[in-house]
């Protein structure tokens, strides 16, 4: 896959691999040890939680990094006030004291204040990006996160047809439990492509939305991210592995940065104009090293060529990188 995964999404994969009661009760032993004598207080500080998490750590695997940790911690601390309680760290590891499947009616963790230090701006955002993933039980490179971005009202007259197409030609390439699809719960091209997945995608398709808000797209399931509009937006440009762009304007421009800055790969459908046409700073991607035939990348931006063979070449480059 040609995203990183934030950091620390695979550490917390290894803390509930192969026999999760098992493992679950292994963690549990462990921090009572660690309460016990590190300290008196019934929380655990960072360094507390780094020894622990190394110690989970399956034999033979890399330990985690002391910014994966971090990560990590701040996500688990949802009380901010930098010490993790018990019931913090097995709540976010099982949601329900028995297993380990997201509580839907979990929140996502805060964003920072764009006056905080951009360090703590930083670690807020990857803590927001994890818990995201994690609902969508996408931790782990198994499962590839691919976004859908574009403009909520058409100018291209191929544009609808050219999603509707697209959410297809992925259903056909992209095997069902090894994809998550992404919108950010807007009308248009975010709208379109979501009605245009079968029914059976449902599991596996995900609209971020401001907290309060609903996408009312009645398919897939809405997941609480940000409290605001912009911050839904952050979480979104840095959640995806894969993301696709129809038309758009300055905000799904702004996203494609963000996305692009990161490493993850960008599917400008260049034919529809907008953002995607390259206005408004669009980032300049480059051709993925999986595709080997630079034709099927020019017909993203062909305008004369069939609406179908632009759509097939959009799916298969993003499904060349979920399988890479």
């Amino acid at each position: 896959m040609a995203a990183a995964l934030p950091a620390a999404a695979n550490a917390a994969t290894r803390e509930v691999a192969a026999n999760r009661q098992e493992q679950i009760a292994q963690v549990k032993r462990i921090f009572r040890e660690a309460r016990q004598y590190g300290n008196a207080s019934g929380s655990l500080s960072f360094k507390e939680v780094r020894v622990l998490l190394i110690r989970c750590t399956p034999k033979g695997e890399k330990s985690l990094s002391e910014a994966d940790v971090r990560t990590l911690f701040d996500a688990i601390d949802r009380s901010r006030n930098g010490r993790i309680e018990f019931e913090e760290f097995v709540n976010f590891l099982t949601d329900s004291g028995a297993d380990v499947s997201p509580a839907r009616d979990a929140c996502c963790p805060p964003l920072a204040a764009t006056t905080d230090p951009p360090a703590e701006q930083e670690r807020a955002l990857n803590a927001a990006v994890l818990f995201v993933r994690r609902q969508m039980g996408a931790l782990d490179k198994k499962k590839t996160v691919v976004c859908v971005l574009g403009s909520t009202k058409f100018s291209c007259p191929d544009t609808e047809e050219l999603i509707r197409l697209t959410a297809v030609e992925l259903q056909v390439l992209l095997p069902l439990g090894k994809v998550c699809f992404v919108t950010g719960g807007m009308p248009g091209a975010q709208q379109v492509f979501a009605a245009s997945c079968p029914s059976d995608v449902g599991t596996g398709m995900w609209h971020l939305v401001p907290q309060g808000l609903q996408s009312g797209f009645g398919a897939g399931t809405d997941l609480q991210a940000g409290t605001c509009m912009e911050e839904k937006q952050a979480i979104l440009a840095h959640v995806g592995d894969v993301y696709l762009t129809f038309e758009g304007g300055p905000g799904v421009a702004k996203e494609a940065r963000f996305a692009n800055a990161r490493g993850a790969v960008v599917i400008p459908l260049s034919r529809t104009g907008g953002a995607s046409g390259g206005m408004f700073d669009f980032p300049k991607v480059e051709i993925p090293r999986s595709i080997k035939d630079p034709e099927v990348w020019e017909l993203l931006s062909r305008s004369e060529a069939p609406i179908a063979h632009s759509a097939r070449a959009a799916a298969q480059i993003a499904a060349s990188m979920a399988v890479s």
